[in-house]
């Protein structure tokens, strides 16, 4: 469980910075919600996509940050 929230169901995907999961969202109706974790070594590059995905939020219906916050080993950004 991530932020006393986040229930995490399976890994989705690798890449070189990051690893998105599939994970519930305990606090909206048990809503289905793709979490992108950084280690916490990466955290200007999660800031830097979190801010791209402010950026991005009113342009587009499929793009919706909901949520941005760290963990003591994770930088997470929830998309």
């Amino acid at each position: 469980l991530l932020a006393d929230r986040y229930q995490i169901v399976r890994r989705l995907g690798k890449g070189n910075w990051a690893t998105v999961f599939l994970a519930v969202d305990r606090w909206r109706e048990a809503a289905l919600v793709a979490l992108k974790i950084y280690p916490r070594g990466n955290s200007v590059l999660a800031r830097a996509e979190r801010d791209h995905l402010y950026s991005l939020r009113m342009a587009s219906s499929i793009i919706c940050l909901q949520a941005a916050f760290s963990t003591p080993e994770h930088w997470s950004v929830l998309v």
